[in-house]
């Protein structure tokens, strides 16, 4: 299962969001469709989501999928989301995921701004 959260690893790549969507919706028959949102919040900090209208989360993975070795793709390490984790949280954030209200996936982070 690719969620939404696996394009962010290919923001920095040139049309990466153009050729994910594409294959996607290749593979799944269907529109796929990311969106990223960011958004200030009370006490210094910003969240952002990442959203998108893919299978969603199998009920089986919700409560481990920030561990280590978690994967449903057939050849995944389950290692992404826990780096994410790890990476998020030694900087003071938070990172989970929820139901799509559209169908999908949103996964969020907060993080506290920097003081410059």
């Amino acid at each position: 299962m690719a969620t939404a959260f696996d394009g962010i690893v290919a923001l920095d790549e040139r049309g990466a969001i153009r050729s994910m969507n594409a294959a996607a919706a290749s593979l799944f028959g269907e529109r796929r469709e990311m969106r990223v949102s960011t958004r200030l919040l009370e006490g210094n900090l910003i969240r952002t989501d990442v959203a998108d209208t893919g299978p969603g989360l199998p009920e089986e993975v919700k409560a481990r999928l920030f561990s280590q070795f978690t994967t449903t793709k057939p050849h995944g390490l389950g290692v992404g989301l826990s780096i994410s984790r790890s990476i998020i949280e030694a900087h003071n954030g938070k990172i989970w995921a929820e139901p799509n209200p559209g169908g999908g996936a949103v996964f969020s982070f907060v993080l506290p701004l920097a003081d410059v």
